[in-house]
């Protein structure tokens, strides 16, 4: 049993129960480097307290039960699989597809209130922020600001999500009702004169 004294409730954990890294929050398991910072031989090498890898992040995240995990949790375990994302590879492992069941997106909803779904859910990611402040309230947009999506590129697209970018979706046109238009031929003409120099 290992103790971590700044875990809240400090309780004594399992080394199946614990992780060797500085982050914070590994969807409830204790992480011990910061609380052992010297100990990593006595830890990893005798107990085999597991390092913090891509493998294991991803084990918790395709394990997650929508009815108890939390929002943060979550958004924690995304910022650690998006750190040690292997990028040697431009390709997306065929496992990855394994994640898309899995309700690991947090989703804010039209009223405001952020749900976890899976990447067959129906959402949006910002990438505009115009099209965020526009369409925020009538649509389901994964709940990252758009500083915090652009830090998350390299997750979006290893999950196969940039088709949900808003810049993707949306489609903009300008229409000009006829109704309201004032002809004005002292503006057409000089317009004409400069036609040449425009297209110039």
């Amino acid at each position: 049993m290992i103790y971590a004294p700044s875990d809240q409730p400090k309780r004594w954990f399992k080394v199946s129960e614990c992780v060797w890294s500085s982050e914070k929050d590994i969807a409830g398991k204790a992480c011990l480097e910061p609380l052992y910072p010297d100990l990593t031989a006595l830890f990893v090498d005798n107990l085999g307290v597991p390092k913090l890898s891509f493998a294991l992040i991803y084990q918790e995240l395709i394990q997650i039960d929508s009815s108890n995990a939390t929002i943060d949790g979550v958004k924690s375990l995304l910022w650690s699989l998006k750190a040690v994302l292997p990028l040697e590879s431009g390709e997306r492992p065929a496992f990855a597809d394994k994640i898309a069941s899995s309700p690991i997106f947090p989703v804010k909803m039209p009223d405001g209130h952020t749900k976890l779904l899976s990447a067959l859910d129906d959402f949006g990611i910002i990438d505009r922020q115009h099209y965020a402040e526009a369409l925020g309230s009538k649509i389901k947009l994964l709940d990252f600001t758009l500083d915090e999506v652009r830090q998350l590129k390299p997750l979006i697209e290893w999950a196969g999500l940039t088709d949900r970018y808003l810049s993707r979706s949306v489609l903009e046109q300008t229409v000009v009702d006829d109704e309201l238009c004032i002809e004005n031929t002292h503006l057409i003409r000089n317009l004409t004169r400069k036609a040449g120099v425009f297209v110039r």
